[in-house]
């Protein structure tokens, strides 16, 4: 019985590091970023994929998903803290209303180590 209790509890601690668990963020207008950060999207022009940005004790996030086709898509970016590392994962999908559509998104967290950054892409759309 004990040994039933155990590996059950292995088996969540395990799926617990596995799924990691939330990192807190603030999801920003690029308008609303700091100088710096405005001016180096201004720069790159319209970079798809990710772009990552450090401003004093912050880390920015800013993800663009390709809108050549006007496809009616929405952009999102998750973080979480995953096995030691933080994962960004950036997910389009298909928008189910005109409000939903959108190709970018800037994130803003404490500031994190380049080398714990990992960036994830993940297209629900064909």
């Amino acid at each position: 019985m004990m040994i039933i209790i155990g590996l059950g509890a292995i088996s969540l601690l395990v799926l617990f590091f596995m799924r990691g668990t939330p990192i807190e963020y603030e999801v920003m207008a690029k308008e609303d970023a700091p100088l710096s950060v405005q001016r180096a999207l201004v720069e790159k022009g319209e970079v798809l994929g990710f772009q990552t940005f450090h401003e004093g004790d912050f880390t920015y996030i800013y993800y663009r998903s390709e809108d050549a086709h006007q496809e009616y898509t929405t952009t999102d970016i998750s973080l979480k803290k995953q096995l030691g590392k933080i994962v960004a994962t950036a997910t389009v999908d298909h928008a189910y209303n005109d409000g939903e559509v959108s190709y970018e998104m800037l994130l803003k967290t404490e500031r994190l180590a380049e080398e714990d950054l990992v960036l994830k892409e993940e297209f629900l759309v064909p």
